[in-house]
């Protein structure tokens, strides 16, 4: 039997909302919002982070979040995806110290004690990992559950 790997093989991701908050009245011309200013001061502290060469850091237009902005998420093949919200700027420290912790992590499910202490009451959702081989023949998340649609789409 093959030794089951500590982490999947593949990019570990950092997705940060970069246009958050998006219901609020549009800024003044040349001021950054703060989906904005969060991914611009994690890339920032990134530089000399580590991890960089590791994880990629990606600004992306939303992140499913939008009641309780700033957004961020973590993925990585076969590890549950995870995402924090109500984020500003002084949050990013502690952003990629649980990037950290889930890089090292086997598959994405964070111990409390492994996500800093003022992120803790700011875990927004999980989602399953999705495991996809070959040409969408078989599709199914960890939970087995399978929807319908795809079910189709890999039998036809």
């Amino acid at each position: 039997m093959a030794k089951r790997q500590t982490r999947p093989a593949g990019p570990h991701i950092l997705y940060v909302c970069r246009t958050c908050p998006r219901y609020e009245p549009p800024l003044p011309a040349g001021e950054v919002g703060r989906g904005e200013a969060l991914a611009n001061r994690i890339k920032d502290l990134a530089e000399d982070w580590p991890l960089a060469e590791k994880i990629r850091i990606r600004a992306v237009n939303c992140l499913g979040g939008c009641l309780n902005p700033c957004n961020v998420s973590l993925g990585a093949p076969g590890k549950t995806r995870v995402r924090f919200s109500r984020l500003g700027p002084d949050d990013a420290p502690a952003v990629l110290e649980v990037a950290g912790a889930y890089f090292a992590n086997r598959d994405g499910v964070l111990a409390p004690e492994q996500v800093p202490e003022s992120l803790r009451d700011r875990l927004s959702a999980l989602s399953p990992p999705q495991i996809v081989r070959g040409p969408m023949k078989s599709v199914r998340a960890r939970s087995g559950f399978v929807p319908a649609q795809i079910a189709r789409i890999g039998d036809s």
